[in-house]
């Protein structure tokens, strides 16, 4: 077979919407079947249908890739969709210190269902230090998939969002997020992912807002809101049984051609990287040393802890006593890269580990926490695609 026969009436079969692209009740192999070329019969002078593409794990792995690169292009056009480039106004409030209206630039994508929202799952991104709203959107095809709608914020003085002191950060971040959730009408979220830096404003919001976890006695068919942690990875996809509907298990070539349309989907989001981040530094990072300065408690204004907790430990202690209270269960996963050199090597027998994981010990009544080390991962691209943490468990 000639490799120049595939790409051009394939190009025709795809829909272009990225919603529909590849649909669980429409497998690759079913898209496949129903393209087909056309070639002249010498014998009969008539025209005949002739499927002109093995069904092959290699085939399938790279028909996956060009349908991700034609609906996902190269970084520049593909950041431009405006659903990475929205913006919501915090209203002035002078009895908080508020003069003027706080603009928090953010991105709203992944899954939509206007007919049915409930249909949607709410995950509630918090970056790391780099503090952009841009560091999850090439998992945006992900989550349309398997039905996931992810909201992530500039945080102040990066890319769009106002500045901010780093005494006053943690303070205006407990009130921009549910005002964001509330302006796009979300009541509940279902999942709360963090990296690095975002771990203290994920905890920091859920010790003052439990409210907006997911009530279990409204959803007794739902697992408990799902928070993923860490500069030690994140794992956006697994919600858990009855968050995310399920998938069977695959075996042999289904399972096979799903690792091989990953592995092109793992070769996209790395080709891409590179132009998210130079977006990322062009929108402006001035607020990064801000941000820096209340991770690091730097400065006279920080002293006093992180807002009104001093560290994890006492924090966990009072997430408790505060879930307990709002009858609410949260499912804690933290991810550990294997080499971290900010936190430590996420081994069992690294400090850094243990003393986190023994931060929640005395919660198990309100709080299933599990940990775990991403091997291969390092702190910067534990959540990418290679390493499969945002995947597993789906």
């Amino acid at each position: 077979m000639q490799k120049n026969t595939i790409w051009p009436w394939f190009a025709h079969c795809i829909d272009m919407n990225p919603q529909r692209e590849i649909r669980e009740d429409k497998p690759i192999t079913e898209v496949i079947m129903h393209s087909t070329t056309k070639r002249r019969n010498t014998s009969s002078g008539r025209n005949s249908t002739q499927l002109k593409l093995p069904l092959t794990s290699e085939t399938t792995g790279r028909i996956r890739y060009l349908t991700y690169t034609m609906t996902a292009p190269p970084a520049a056009t593909f950041l431009d969709n405006p659903r990475f480039h929205q913006t919501f106004s915090l209203p002035a409030d002078a009895p908080r210190g508020r003069a003027n209206p706080f603009t928090v630039k953010y991105a709203d994508y992944g899954y939509r269902n206007e007919t049915q929202p409930e249909q949607e799952r709410i995950l509630l991104f918090f970056s790391p230090l780099m503090a952009s709203r841009l560091l999850l959107v090439t998992k945006d095809h992900l989550a349309i998939k398997h039905k996931i709608r992810i909201i992530c914020t500039d945080r102040p003085g990066v890319g769009g969002t106002d500045p901010a002191e780093a005494k006053d950060r943690l303070n205006l971040w407990r009130e921009a997020i549910p005002a964001l959730l509330s302006h796009l009408s979300i009541p509940y979220v279902h999942a709360i992912v963090a990296h690095s830096g975002g771990t203290v404003y994920a905890l920091d919001l859920l010790l003052h807002r439990p409210d907006l976890l997911l009530p279990q006695s409204d959803q007794p068919h739902q697992s408990p809101t799902y928070l993923a942690l860490g500069a030690h990875g994140v794992d956006a996809a697994r919600f858990g049984k009855g968050v995310v509907p399920a998938r069977g298990q695959q075996e042999g070539g289904d399972a096979e051609q799903e690792e091989e349309g990953r592995a092109w989907e793992v070769k996209w989001e790395e080709g891409v990287w590179s132009g998210v981040m130079r977006r990322v530094y062009d929108e402006g990072v001035k607020g990064i040393s801000e941000e820096a300065s209340m991770l690091l408690r730097k400065g006279k204004s920080m002293k006093g802890g992180l807002g009104d907790w001093d560290d994890y430990d006492e924090l966990v202690q009072r997430l408790r006593e505060a879930l307990a209270a709002a009858g609410r269960r949260l499912r804690v996963r933290v991810f550990y890269a294997e080499k971290d050199s900010v936190t430590g090597d996420g081994w069992s027998a690294s400090k850094g580990a243990k003393w986190f994981d023994g931060c929640w010990e005395g919660a198990e009544d309100v709080v299933d926490y599990q940990s775990r080390t991403v091997q291969g991962a390092d702190h910067d691209t534990i959540w990418g695609l290679r390493w499969g943490a945002i995947i597993r468990g789906v």
